[in-house]
């Protein structure tokens, strides 16, 4: 089944109308390995495939997303990569989306402490089970079941699962970095009278806070059941859209956008194309009213991009207004 973000940014960056295709990873390695040194080699890898985009390096794995002319030409990479570092042996898309616009405007390879910062250093994540996107609506509508956000403050602001508790929704912190005193402050009320859940179930953007996250939860002593739901947000959305080309109503819990760390800035839940029927997903940069409250709740986390196309378009709103009291 094929799925496509539709974007409408300005003609400028639409010069070339074709799709792109889009890919996010990760890897925990369960070998030392020397992202330094193997930097050299992944980079060519990337160069000469021709894709754009942000690979993380560190000792505790990769983290990163690609975009190019089609999945294939992705997927490739990652298999070239991991033939050519034994520890990322396993190395796979965890998503993959379309879109008419380049999320990317380059290739970055980073070296940094953490694959996904979380501020203690490299950790062996406890992998959480897994929940299906079909299965999650049935998990998070249990009332025994914590629903857990353990994004940043300003994703949880554009959209997130009703109902969802995270460490930006109390005050514990407003990152992802807070959330090892959040697992604490969990684990005490675990031990109190007052807990009520016999379960948690945990989701971000594409899986790998997940991971890290649910190791907190083990430090912390909380002795429960953890889900995560595989491949995120963004395969939920996909799956959610599938659905309803399908027919089936919809009854997601998911209210608002999704932020992704690429220039599409959001992307919204799928909807079924009057045209073709089939189920198309769209992001913040198509309307001016989500551009300018985009900015608005992000700030500089949105990037200059957001901030300067949502200025044109409340200038444009202005331009307009003035006209209607000249006539």
């Amino acid at each position: 089944m094929s799925f496509a973000l539709r974007t409408a940014l300005p003609l400028g960056r639409r010069l070339l109308s074709r799709d792109f295709h889009v890919i996010s990873f990760y890897h925990f390695v369960e070998r030392s390995w020397e992202p330094q040194a193997a930097l050299p080699t992944l980079r060519a890898i990337a160069h000469a495939a021709g894709v754009k985009g942000t690979i993380i390096l560190a000792a505790e794995g990769v983290n990163g997303s690609l975009a190019g002319d089609d999945l294939a030409q992705c997927e490739r990479v990652l298999a070239a990569i991991a033939a050519a570092e034994p520890a990322l042996a396993g190395l796979a898309a965890k998503n993959a989306d379309e879109t008419d616009v380049a999320p990317f405007r380059r290739l970055k390879l980073k070296l940094k402490k953490e694959a996904v910062t979380l501020g203690l250093g490299a950790a062996s994540p406890t992998i959480a089970a897994a929940t299906s996107p079909a299965e999650w609506d049935a998990l998070i509508a249990d009332p025994s079941t914590l629903l857990l956000d353990v994004r940043n403050d300003w994703e949880v602001a554009l959209g997130s699962f009703e109902g969802a508790s995270g460490p930006a929704t109390v005050a514990c912190g407003d990152s992802f970095q807070a959330f090892p005193s959040f697992a604490r402050q969990l684990a005490a009320k675990h031990a109190s009278r007052c807990w009520q859940y016999e379960r948690i179930a945990m989701f971000c953007t594409g899986g790998v806070r997940c991971e890290k996250a649910s190791a907190q939860l083990t430090a912390a002593g909380l002795p429960l059941q953890v889900s995560q739901l595989d491949g995120g947000i963004l395969a939920y959305l996909r799956e959610n859209g599938a659905l309803r080309e399908k027919g089936a109503a919809d009854t997601s819990a998911w209210r608002g956008e999704c932020f992704v760390f690429d220039d599409r800035t959001a992307v919204k839940p799928y909807a079924l194309d009057a045209e073709t029927g089939k189920p198309v997903q769209r992001c913040v940069m198509q309307d001016d009213g989500d551009m300018r409250r985009a900015a608005a709740l992000l700030g500089k986390r949105g990037g200059r991009s957001l901030r300067t196309k949502a200025a044109a378009a409340e200038k444009r709103d202005a331009e307009k207004l003035d006209e209607r009291r000249n006539l």
